[in-house]
């Protein structure tokens, strides 16, 4: 991203600043400072007023902060909060924004006595970046197109005998192999029963003939998360009762899939995909939301779930991952990462979505 383009970012923000009457905003979350000024450090706070903004971060960024960034930049030789409040004196701040996601209790504490008002601006900036612009959406449609190559690259690799952590491991070797970043997320490869578990850490089990395989992965590119989730059998002749649980989710994932629109609220994505598992006699085994966005995070506004009254629009990516768990069987996950278009959506993860018996 440009330094014009983040700079614009901060106006943006700025102005409602000024609507509610702040002097300045504190901005912690790291994600957040990213999208605002590019900064790709561990560590920093920025404080953003209307005409201007500081980044303050510690001595191992000094220079990274300079060459990253057109903003000024302050080194904290000790604690960065404590930096913030001698800012915050020396340029007069009283009425302060701040995330209260992003700031502890204690750095709340020091703030307080430096800031005669604090006020909570949960979500300002992630609202901000919901909506990518072009060029983000490029960065997600080549991360996605790199996860779906390494997926059709890695199916010969999945077979009996070779374990979960071999695959994952595979899985972030070639991500990098074909120029990402890295893996967005550690990947999620779980097999046999662990696939009952929809967030379910790579294990040293095997993989062995007749179970599934549930591969949940996503590319990073230039801070960019892409995100897909395919699952397998492996073995020649699945049972009935699990081909017929698999034509169930990819029917409720295309029916969630052909729901998104631009002006159609999250819980409405959400809400065709649990109808249709519904009409299945599967609701009671879907036991997530049916997606949400991602950008700079893998997980980002708007939750694709029933109590999200957000509309979407032209621009957001979003996820749709309806899936199915059952502890004595295991668990069906079919997930893509789709551009909110004004006709529909735009499937930018293409890796096959037929049941692969492997």
């Amino acid at each position: 991203m440009s330094q014009s383009e983040h700079a614009e970012r901060r106006r943006r923000i700025a102005r409602e600043l000024g609507q509610a009457r702040l002097d300045a905003m504190l901005v912690s979350s790291l994600a957040n400072i990213r999208y605002l000024t590019g900064f790709t450090g561990s560590a920093g706070m920025l404080l953003l007023e209307p005409y201007a903004t500081v980044l303050i971060t510690d001595p191992r960024y000094s220079f990274q902060a300079i060459e990253q960034t057109d903003c000024a930049v302050r080194i904290a030789r000790h604690s960065i909060v404590a930096e913030v409040a001698r800012c915050l004196a020396q340029r007069g701040v009283r009425r302060l924004g701040f995330e209260p996601a992003h700031l502890s209790f204690d750095q709340y504490s020091q703030l307080r006595d430096k800031c005669t008002h604090l006020l909570p601006l949960p979500g300002l900036v992630e609202r901000a970046r919901m909506v990518k612009t072009e060029s983000e959406i490029d960065l997600i449609r080549r991360a996605s197109a790199i996860t779906s190559e390494v997926f059709s690259a890695i199916l010969p690799l999945i077979r009996p005998g070779v374990s979960e952590l071999d695959l994952a491991a595979e899985i972030e070797y070639r991500m990098r192999k074909l120029g990402a970043d890295g893996p967005a997320f550690p990947p999620i490869v779980a097999s046999g029963l662990n696939s009952a578990l929809p967030h379910a850490s790579p294990s040293s089990k095997i993989l062995s003939f007749n179970e599934l395989v549930l591969i949940d992965m996503g590319a990073e590119l230039a801070g960019y998360s892409s995100d897909m989730t395919r699952t397998a059998w492996i073995g020649s002749h699945p049972e009935p009762q699990i081909r017929q649980m698999y034509s169930a989710v990819l029917e409720a994932q295309q029916a969630a899939i052909g729901a998104v629109r631009a002006g159609v609220t999250a819980a409405a994505i959400d809400r065709a995909a649990r109808q249709s598992l519904k009409a299945k006699g599967l609701e009671k085994a879907f036991l997530h939301a049916s997606g949400h966005g991602l950008g700079l995070e893998i997980h980002e506004p708007p939750r694709l779930g029933r109590p999200e009254r957000t509309k979407l629009k032209s621009g957001m990516a979003i996820t749709v991952e309806p899936g199915v768990y059952f502890k004595e069987l295991g668990g069906i996950r079919i997930e893509d990462t789709v551009i909110v278009a004004s006709e529909g959506a735009v499937i930018l993860t293409t890796a096959n979505k037929d049941f692969l018996t492997l």
